[in-house]
């Protein structure tokens, strides 16, 4: 039986585009088994994700982050956004037959049947007090949304590190909006680095670093920008290591066995990355609002010289998620959905 989808989701220049493609691939997931999807975003969402990128999903504005859709009843209204709680999900009710809320903050009281916290280590203990007594809880890496070409591409990635050397190829990918040109900056300082073979900067075309790494590529052959990358996980193949943020991403890198360099974008960020780094995990190389080039610079430097430490990296990594999370949610959300179609009789 074919459910209506809606997503509840925004994008923002200083927040980046992660909840919109995590939100994308589960959609994505949806329409591949026949059921229809709509997204209900704020205006500044459409400037930020590129047209191309919402691939054929219808789009629906949202006037204010308080206004809320009163034409169409969805049969699953998915809440991705750290500026909704309990209260705002209440009203949202009225629209939607089942409620799913993705968190990763664990902050605040919502008003959802379902909720889904991808984050490495999250405990039921976490969400207990914040939401119903009868909500089911999707937590782990196991629940990561990826989209399906990090599954399909995982196999070939494992086992074109098991003995290869690391270091030589650099992939850096730093977040959609880039945020205070941290692109640049993270490049600037790679330029130093005399080992490297080749680096490959996946950026947006009106990210505040493009000029700058226009002319690093111009001056320095070892540079390549991608621009409209929709093969990123061809790129991760190809790559030694990455140097990514503590975002979304960090599942895609993990799903592909690349070892890591992370840095701290945002506040969001710093649990995932601590967890991560305790773990093994990841090289942390440090908050970008904190700490200064010199010490971005040393420890960068310390990492990619250390090919034994980005190898264990790798590993632990690839233990955590397997890429095929996105099928996994919707086959446990639509047993719901169904569930509380037969109990309350709706359509």
């Amino acid at each position: 039986m074919t459910s209506r989808v809606g997503f509840r989701v925004d994008a923002a220049v200083m927040l980046g585009g992660g909840h919109v493609m995590r939100c994308l691939t589960l959609a994505r997931t949806f329409r591949d088994l026949g059921h229809i999807c709509t997204f209900l975003c704020s205006e500044e969402t459409l400037e930020v994700i590129p047209e191309d990128l919402w691939d054929g999903f219808n789009v629906r504005t949202i006037a204010s982050l308080n206004s809320y859709e009163t034409d169409e009843r969805y049969d699953l209204l998915v809440i991705d956004h750290y500026g909704i709680a309990e209260p705002e999900e209440r009203k949202w009710r009225s629209q939607a037959g089942t409620l799913m809320v993705i968190d990763d903050l664990a902050d605040r009281r919502h008003d959802c049947d379902l909720l889904l916290d991808q984050t490495y280590e999250v405990k039921a203990a976490d969400y207990e007090a914040l939401v119903p007594a009868n909500c089911r809880m999707l937590l782990g890496t196991n629940y990561a949304l990826l989209r399906e070409e990090f599954a399909a591409h995982r196999p070939a990635s494992l086992e074109r590190r098991m003995d290869r050397p690391i270091g030589g190829r650099v992939l850096v990918s730093l977040g959609m909006t880039d945020v205070d040109g941290i692109a640049g900056r993270v490049c600037t300082l790679l330029k130093n680095i005399g080992n490297l073979r080749k680096v490959d900067v996946v950026l947006d075309r009106k990210a505040a670093s493009h000029a700058q790494i226009r002319d690093i590529c111009a001056s320095d052959g070892r540079f390549q920008i991608h621009c409209d990358v929709r093969n990123m996980a061809e790129l991760m193949l190809l790559a030694d290591v990455a140097i990514g943020a503590g975002g979304t991403t960090t599942w895609e890198r993990c799903a592909m066995g690349v070892p890591s360099i992370v840095l701290v974008l945002a506040d969001n960020q710093t649990k995932i990355a601590d967890l991560m780094n305790k773990a093994g995990a990841i090289g942390l190389l440090g908050d970008v609002r904190k700490d200064t080039d010199l010490q971005l610079s040393d420890r960068m430097t310390q990492f990619l010289s250390n090919a034994e430490q980005l190898r264990a990296f790798g590993k632990r990594s690839a233990a955590l998620c397997d890429g095929a999370g996105a099928r996994r949610v919707v086959e446990d959300v639509l047993q719901l959905v169904a569930m509380r179609k037969g109990i309350n009789g709706y359509v």
